[in-house]
């Protein structure tokens, strides 16, 4: 994407994907956004060589809520763009 003109590196950006699942989900997506908002920035603050940050229940409770996000994604998809569906 190097030399393209109008290129935005920020354009990709975790924060603003989780900005435009708020959008297009809705009210439904608003809580889930906000959590992995959060998961990100706490990521963002952790020095690459520590282990062991985030505890047990923390990663337990994020793969659930990824799990709950995808299934929001899907049902929105299959409902406004059922050709996607898989």
């Amino acid at each position: 994407m190097r030399g393209l003109p109008n290129y935005r590196k920020d354009w990709a950006s975790p924060s603003i994907s989780l900005e435009s699942a708020t959008l297009a989900l809705g009210k439904s997506a608003e809580g889930l956004t906000e959590y992995f908002e959060t998961c990100r920035r706490k990521r963002n603050q952790i020095d690459y060589a520590q282990s062991r940050v985030a505890s047990e229940t923390e990663a337990t409770e994020l793969v659930t809520n990824a799990k709950h996000f995808y299934e929001l994604i899907e049902a929105w998809i299959a409902k406004n763009h059922p050709k996607l569906v898989k």
